[in-house]
Parts: C-alpha cells; structure tokens; sequence
C-alpha cells in the first residue's frame, strides 16, 4: 500500500449525509470473537456501491469498516476521519471491486463457521 502522494485524482467518496449522522454498524472483534455494534457514519466509495463502508472512531482515532464481513479496511487507524477515509479509499481502489467481493465473501464465511 503506498502512502502519501497527490489525492486530486482519486474519485472521491463522500460521508452520507441522508443518514442525518451516526447509525449502528457491526464489527467483528477478533479478541473477543464476538460481533459489536459501533456508532459511525455511511461511505459511499464510487464504483464499490455494493458494500456497506462506514467510518468510526476507535479509542480517539478512526477506522472505516465494511459492515456486512465486520472487517476493518485500513491497517492502521487515522488521526482524523476525513484522513481515514482517504487512506481506506486508496486500499479499496487499488483492490478492486472482484478482490473486494473475495475478502469480504472470505470474511463472511470464516465468521459464520
């Protein structure tokens, strides 16, 4: 993953503003091997409509999830929301949609086992 560099000519996502802010959303939190509801909002990242990305905060920094597979995106959490969610996007957009759907199909299936 490269970090840093120009963000003009990314296609930006943008927070959903029709949510009227914080909503529930679902992690799985691997050290305690359990789902736990968050409080965060909808990412809408073009060309990844199909999943449910929200951004949240976590122990004074942010995180952008995926809430169907319960997955963090980023490895590493961000000191503002806005940088969370560039980081995220830059990861996504590099995966690619296909990948996309195989992590988060993969993510799905070891939870449910």
């Amino acid at each position: 993953m490269a970090h840093g560099g120009d963000h003009r000519d990314l296609d930006l996502p943008r927070v959903a503003e029709s949510l009227g802010g914080s909503v529930s959303f679902r992690i799985f939190n691997i050290t305690l091997d359990k789902w736990v509801d968050v409080k965060g909002e909808r990412v809408e990242i073009p060309g990844f409509e199909e999943f449910e990305f929200f951004v949240y905060p976590f122990y004074g920094r942010w995180r952008v999830g995926e809430n169907s597979s319960g997955c963090h995106i980023s490895q590493s959490d961000q000191a503002t929301k806005e940088l969370a969610i560039k980081v995220a996007t830059r990861m996504i957009k590099a995966q690619g949609p296909h990948r996309m759907r195989e992590v988060v199909g993969e993510a799905i299936s070891r939870r449910s086992a």
